[in-house]
């Protein structure tokens, strides 16, 4: 009688496995879209929501989906074709003139997979901003729980420059938010040319907000 009991229990729990299996990979398709290329609205989403343990397992399983994507490595080539002007004025080869209270940002839509990055903004020159300004670089997941990432204010950014910007992207922020570069001025002006990013090695030693100059 123990003997047919515990066969009974075992093809319980075997099959709750097999259900649980097979609803996973049944809804797997659903889930990598939304993770890696499908930006869903969270409006009415209360902010409690990310908290939630759910939440939390299901972006810990799937935060390295976005690894590779496709949207991103097409940003990545020219992000600053997609940026945003707020006041700034946009030129040739994507730039973005931008000059004190004026900002410019983007790329819209560009989801990351959880990791640490560094960003990296390429400063101008042009007839019109040849001079040295000073300007906030920040970095931020954007949408209903955005989440401000990173903020360097170099003393002085020239033509010619790189101010390169560490931060660290976590699986819920990579989960329910899209990243986003941006620059704004404080005095001045300073000409955005490039943004780009890269992945640093876990192992590596910590990096701070540095301004490389020829």
């Amino acid at each position: 009688m123990t003997g047919m009991f515990e066969r009974t229990v075992h093809a319980a729990l075997l099959s709750a496995a097999l259900v649980v299996a097979s609803v996973f990979f049944l809804f797997a398709p659903v889930v990598y879209a939304y993770f890696s290329e499908v930006t869903l609205s969270y409006s009415h989403v209360p902010a409690w929501f990310a908290r939630t343990v759910p939440a939390r397992v299901t972006a810990s399983l799937f935060s390295r989906y976005n690894a590779d994507s496709p949207i991103a490595a097409q940003l990545h080539r020219r992000a600053t074709c997609y940026f945003i002007d707020e006041g700034a004025t946009p030129g040739p080869r994507c730039t973005h003139e931008v000059r004190r209270g004026q900002a410019a940002h983007g790329p819209a839509g560009l989801k990351l997979a959880a990791g640490t990055y560094v960003a990296g903004f390429d400063v101008s020159g042009s007839p019109g901003c040849s001079t040295a300004g000073t300007a906030d670089f920040d970095v931020a997941t954007t949408g209903r729980f955005g989440n401000a990432l990173a903020r360097h204010r170099p003393s002085d950014v020239r033509p010619g420059d790189r101010v390169e910007v560490p931060f660290v992207l976590g699986p819920l922020d990579a989960a329910f938010g899209n990243v986003e570069f941006r620059v704004t001025g404080v005095s001045d002006c300073v000409l955005l040319l490039r943004v780009d990013w890269s992945t640093i090695d876990p192992g590596a030693a910590p990096q701070s907000p540095r301004t490389f100059r020829p």
